[in-house]
């Protein structure tokens, strides 16, 4: 929850070459896959996912069966795979009612929110928001209420309903704040960074991409750094600063060829834009 990755993964390693019993090796297997896809080592981490899958059915444990469902969909989302995601999560979703389970039912219209958003199907994004905070606030879980709060103003931004939207991220961040969970407080910076852009504030979404990018290169964390570094290139090729511009693009350009070459494509088009302009 602190966002220490690179210091998680090994560690999980270490546990799971023991002699240990089936539970524990299938929740090692879908810890590591989550470590996996923080650094941006998606392949490596759908391989764990479908072993944690695997394992968990192997021993009849069928909630963890639909909480490796549910991050596999988590994972296609950051692969940008979101046709096959969402019908993932709406499998973990129906194991998760089976059981009821009001917190992983609540974790997975999480999933379901962002990749309802992804594919622009507004109605459906109301739909599981709603839903989910009210599970997540029978369980208690003030986390979940702020994220599934952001990505419902996000969600608004997109479609054109700003009002009110950029308020509600506000207030979310400030709770992910007092709760100390960084790497929740990092994105709600990003998403922040992000509807500034769509709002034409640029200013004021190049401080929130820069108080996220803090964050991550606090946690050496890579990934969340290459997708501020793109938001924050384009953010200051609006303002004029091709040069910060470029270093920030170049960055991330550097890490999406290396994990993510279907992002590198979007990095490499503004660098190009960026550089076109400044040799005009």
């Amino acid at each position: 929850m602190r966002g220490s990755f690179t210091e998680w993964l090994p560690a999980i390693d270490q546990v799971a070459d023991g002699q240990i019993d089936g539970w524990t090796l299938a929740q090692l297997h879908a810890d590591a896959a989550i470590a996996l896809a923080s650094a941006a080592r998606y392949e490596e981490a759908a391989v764990r996912f479908g072993q944690a899958r695997d394992a968990f059915t192997t021993i009849g444990n069928v909630r963890g069966v639909s909480l490796a469902t549910n991050n596999t969909a988590r994972l296609l989302i950051r692969m940008h795979r979101y046709a096959e995601a969402l019908p993932m999560a709406e499998r973990a979703l129906a194991i998760n009612k089976q059981l009821g389970d009001e917190r992983a039912m609540a974790a997975a219209y999480c999933t379901l929110a962002e990749v309802n958003t992804e594919l622009g199907n507004w109605a459906a994004v109301r739909e599981v928001v709603d839903a989910g905070i009210e599970l997540f606030a029978n369980v208690g879980d003030l986390a979940g209420i702020a994220n599934l709060r952001i990505e419902g103003a996000w969600a608004r931004v997109r479609s054109g309903r700003s009002e009110g939207a950029v308020e509600d991220i506000v207030r979310s961040l400030s709770e992910l704040e007092a709760l100390g969970l960084r790497s929740f407080v990092c994105d709600a910076h990003w998403i922040l960074g992000m509807s500034y852009l769509v709002l034409n504030e640029v200013d004021r979404g190049i401080e929130q991409a820069e108080l996220a990018l803090e964050i991550a290169l606090d946690a050496d964390d890579r990934r969340r750094e290459a997708q501020i570094r793109l938001l924050l290139g384009e953010l200051l090729s609006r303002v004029g600063d091709r040069d910060d511009a470029a270093a920030n693009l170049e960055s991330a350009l550097a890490f999406y060829r290396q994990h993510h070459p279907g992002q590198a494509v979007a990095a490499q088009t503004l660098l190009n834009e960026v550089q076109n302009a400044t040799s005009a």
